[in-house]
């Protein structure tokens, strides 16, 4: 597994699973769990603003604190929710949704509490998402993102995703409700 250089830069480092500080300071332990409803709610209440609650969700319609919408967004089968948690607490949140047809996994919705956000957190959900994708026999691993999602583009960037070609992305495209960047990874 690849482990986000800015954890390393601000004293972290990761065995297996878990991360933990290399100083003398309390040890945060992260794990990847499969999404457990009763986190629903703080979840949602990390998007700060709309904007943010648009670039997580690209749905301008979500209701703001409205935790019934996990319900609609995991009724697909081939979605699997995910949550990084620490001090049984989650901390990060993304869904994996496995594309058969295509033989592609999709990241999506990854999201970061503000507390815990510049930690390399949202890299290390890839980077375990990832992972479960190939567990899964998946060989490529996409994610999209809103041309306005700087911060986000940035993440999968540093992450080691690279934009596909311009006849690609037209192709992804085709159908969706809104314009995405499109970059994908091997596993």
């Amino acid at each position: 597994m690849r482990f986000h250089r800015h954890a390393e830069a601000i004293g972290y480092i990761r065995i297996d699973q878990y991360v933990f500080a290399s100083t003398n300071m309390t040890i945060p332990r992260y794990r990847l769990e499969k999404f457990n409803a009763r986190w629903a709610s703080e979840i949602l209440q990390w998007a700060m603003s709309p904007e943010e609650l648009f670039h997580w969700s690209a749905d301008r319609s979500l209701p703001r604190g409205d935790p019934s919408i996990f319900l609609r967004w995991h009724s697909d089968p081939d979605i699997k929710p995910y949550a990084l948690i620490c001090n049984r607490q989650p901390v990060a949140y993304g869904e994996l949704w496995l594309e058969w047809e295509e033989r592609f996994a999709e990241i999506a919705r990854l999201i970061v509490s503000p507390k815990h956000r510049r930690k390399g957190l949202a890299t290390m959900l890839l980077e375990d998402l990832s992972s479960k994708a190939n567990e899964a026999g998946y060989e490529r691993v996409w994610v999209r993102v809103l041309p306005s999602n700087s911060a986000a583009r940035t993440c999968y960037e540093t992450a080691g995703f690279r934009q596909v070609p311009e006849a690609e992305q037209v192709r992804l495209n085709k159908g969706q409700r809104y314009e995405f960047i499109w970059l994908q990874r091997s596993t």
